[in-house]
């Protein structure tokens, strides 16, 4: 999940942003947003929030098993987004 929400943020940022320290000299470069890729962002964030909520919640352990969260690539083909 970790490296599915980096993915889906730096395609909404552009120039790789999510995967530099925030220093001074990284946050003066120019960040290319993408209104498109920055709603395929929040829509994916937004599910994988409910996904771990969903999991949080399940009293059984083998309820709790069946709840997935796809990789960002994985769900932009499930969406048809891709």
């Amino acid at each position: 999940m970790k490296r599915s929400i980096r993915a889906c943020l730096g395609e909404a940022l552009g120039n790789g942003i999510v995967f530099n320290d925030f220093y001074d000299d990284n946050l003066s470069q120019r960040i290319d947003y993408s209104p498109r890729w920055a709603s395929y962002a929040d829509d994916y964030v937004t599910m994988c929030l409910r996904q771990v909520r969903a999991w949080e919640h399940e009293w059984s352990g083998r309820r709790a098993r069946r709840t997935r969260i796809p990789a960002f690539d994985d769900w932009l083909h499930l969406t048809g987004n891709a």
